[in-house]
């Protein structure tokens, strides 16, 4: 089907210690394959986050300098997707009518929580559950009332950072370190002045609540 049809998709690889190494010969391998090509197909990497214990996550610093030097070997390759952040891109933790819903009908504020009823906020049978605590928990997340936020140059894009790990954490999640900025500025700027001199130009399409990208026709 996706051959024929050429879906908008994206591609994740939550990396740790463990499998770091591995992103590249995943992302050869997907260009290889023509899985990922100048089209609509996107890659990117995530963290993946301690669970029970686990021992091998990455730090922030860490990760995010490895985000920097990863892109910084494939600047300009097809279907990265190198990304400040805006506050045009905000998940549905923060849209005010989104969320995610689990086969049973129970409303969340995050796919992360999905598989947990604890954490459903409502509920598609039941009326006023944006009245319900759990729902207030999300909605009273304001940067603007944290000091270390409020004094922060990156508080227009960070926004506080991932609204779930703040909600499981009690404090905001900072996105960008501060003394990896530099580099992840430099990185971003690099890889689309790269897509510059080739001639490939990006538009931002959106398809399914998914950012996707595709060359702009000539």
């Amino acid at each position: 089907m996706y051959a024929k049809t050429k879906m908008c998709i994206t591609i994740r690889m939550n990396i740790d210690q463990t499998n770091r190494a591995f992103t590249s010969i995943l992302y050869e391998g997907l260009i290889e394959r023509n899985v990922i090509s100048n089209g609509a197909e996107s890659f990117y990497i995530a963290r993946v986050d301690g669970s029970s214990g686990y021992p091998s996550c990455l730090g922030n610093l860490d990760f995010l300098k490895f985000v920097a030097s990863w892109h910084s070997e494939y600047k300009g390759a097809a279907g990265l997707n190198v990304q400040i952040p805006t506050p045009s891109i905000a998940c549905i933790a923060r849209r005010p009518r989104a969320f995610a819903i689990d086969p049973k009908g129970h409303l969340h504020k995050c796919v992360e929580t999905i598989g947990r009823e604890e954490e459903a906020v409502g509920s598609i049978y039941k009326e006023n559950f944006h009245l319900s605590e759990k729902f207030q928990q999300w909605t009273a997340l304001d940067p603007f009332a944290i000091e270390r936020c409020r004094s922060c140059t990156l508080l227009p894009s960070c926004r506080g950072g991932c609204p779930h790990k703040w909600v499981k954490a009690g404090v905001p999640d900072c996105l960008c370190d501060l003394t990896v900025l530099g580099d992840l500025l430099a990185t971003f700027n690099d890889h689309y002045e790269a897509l510059s001199v080739t001639g490939t130009e990006t538009e931002s399409l959106y398809n399914g609540g998914r950012e996707c990208f595709k060359p702009l026709p000539r």
